[in-house]
């Protein structure tokens, strides 16, 4: 038997020498020889989102937190008795997570316990009361700050920063043009994509995913993934959500996406010293999702904007293969609509690092700057019944300067938060740790209150929505063997 020139050499020997990757196959490496740990994580998450116990102490501080919402200050949760006085104007409060069977029991407990199951969980909020803030020139300035320190430990099994940077490395290599390219199958999954490469993506995931797929296409519209510039990928992903097919199998979380939708936008932005990482643009206006990056030969590749035109760095590529000691920033910036007031802040500077070395990860963010946040407008002529009792000031914008202010010069040291991970015995262990000061001023109150009616989904709305990530995770979860 002959075979056809054109088939034995575009498809044979390419298929051949260059086996296609894919997705499920990135995941088994970073599993590694720790079979079906990945299962195991997804039922862990599925256990927190739906079988959690609270002792009766808990559950009575969680309804004093909801009673005092309304009119929350710092003062009162320092006041209250469920914390416990460690002098000199230091008290503190402390969870013990424990993952039994089928499910997890959380209690107040006073001394720190280990973590011998994986999931099992010690934290612990300490919030120090300063008498007087650090603003030198401001009306707040004999306010009270209370320092907050809140620290997590977490038993992580065989999970880690390590199979993180596997996991990341493995599946840069399986979205690479040359690998896409090996396919033959092109997906209709999602009909607004145009180009053959990228419904042979999609193919590659539906291969491995499919019933993932076919839940995201109810509920999601996927417009674009990449365009193809000699052999570099710029990945710039178009997607939004579809409220009115969410409605129709979780009614509630829908209506909760219509609540949502008039709140604004937040634009964040990764770079290092040779360019911008990446950028992810998120627009409550449509629950619409944008994000960009560029990659060639397993790289992240840095670039910038001049006049219109995008200059890529090849020299200076992210590497996860390799990655041990990195310095990068992340600029953000949001719109807030909130019943006729606009709330607008054009740059937050966060500084992070990341070190991986052996048995020990860590990644590190630290706030650096964040510019005057601009408030215009009012409350529209339909006031909310919750905002009813709520008098705006007209130094709103000094409200919120001097509360940021505090937040980025925090106990002299500025607010950060720090991820880690150290493996003392046979598993892994997160430790997670945010320090910041606050400012018990108006803005804390008014912050709240939009919280808990305009952001917080309500009962039945929180329902709806563990329904819909619960059958997400279970799909994954399935999909994973």
């Amino acid at each position: 038997m002959k075979f056809k020139k054109s088939i034995f050499v575009y498809f044979f020997i390419p298929s051949l020498l260059f086996p296609i990757l894919d997705f499920k196959s990135a995941i088994k490496l970073a599993e590694g020889k720790d079979k079906n740990s990945v299962q195991d994580f997804f039922q862990l998450l599925i256990i927190a989102l739906t079988k959690v116990e609270y002792s009766k102490e808990v559950e009575d501080f969680h309804q004093f937190i909801k009673d005092s919402i309304d009119k929350f200050e710092i003062k009162k949760l320092y006041e209250s008795k469920y914390l416990i006085d460690l002098g000199e104007n230091r008290k503190s409060i402390t969870y013990l997570g424990k993952v039994l069977k089928d499910k997890i029991f959380i209690e107040l407990n006073k001394s720190k316990q280990a973590q011998k199951n994986f999931g099992d969980f010690f934290s612990k909020l300490e919030i120090n009361k300063n008498e007087y803030s650090r603003l030198s020139k401001s009306t707040y300035k004999n306010s009270n700050t209370y320092s907050l320190d809140l620290e997590i430990d977490q038993n992580f099994g065989v999970f880690s920063h390590e199979k993180a940077m596997v996991l990341f490395h493995e599946l840069l290599k399986v979205i690479q043009i040359e690998n896409i390219q090996i396919s033959e199958k092109e997906s209709g999954i999602f009909p607004n994509l145009k180009s053959s490469e990228e419904k042979k993506l999609i193919s590659l995931v539906e291969n491995d995913f499919l019933d993932l797929l076919k839940f995201f296409k109810k509920f999601f519209q996927l417009d674009q993934i990449f365009k193809i510039k000699e052999q570099v990928l710029e990945f710039h992903i178009k997607g939004k959500m579809l409220p009115k097919n969410i409605s129709r199998e979780f009614p509630d979380f829908g209506n909760y996406l219509d609540t949502i939708s008039d709140l604004g936008e937040i634009h964040l932005v990764f770079q290092n010293k040779f360019g911008t990482l990446g950028e992810v643009h998120l627009l409550s206006e449509d629950l619409s999702l944008e994000a960009i990056f560029f990659t060639s030969k397993n790289l992240i590749l840095p670039y910038n904007k001049k006049n219109n035109q995008i200059e890529l760095n090849f020299k200076d590529g992210l590497s996860f293969q390799n990655l041990k000691n990195y310095d990068f920033e992340i600029k953000a910036s949001f719109i807030a609509k909130i019943y006729g007031l606009y709330i607008e802040n054009d740059q937050i500077l966060i500084s992070s690092n990341f070190q991986n070395k052996t048995n020990f990860g860590k990644l590190d963010f630290q706030l650096k700057e964040i510019n005057r946040t601009k408030v215009s407008g009012g409350f529209s002529y339909i006031i909310p019944a919750w905002a009813i009792d709520l008098v705006i000031p007209g130094n709103m914008e000094d409200l919120i300067y001097d509360f940021t202010k505090v937040l980025k010069d925090a106990n002299g040291k500025g607010s950060f938060i720090n991820l880690s991970f150290t493996k003392p015995k046979t598993n892994w262990v997160m430790n997670f740790n945010f320090k910041t000061e606050v400012l018990d001023n108006f803005f804390i109150r008014f912050g709240l209150k939009v919280f808990n009616y305009k952001i917080k989904p309500s009962k039945d709305e929180g329902e709806d929505l563990v329904k819909f990530l619960v059958k997400v995770l279970s799909i994954l979860k399935e999909a994973s063997r």
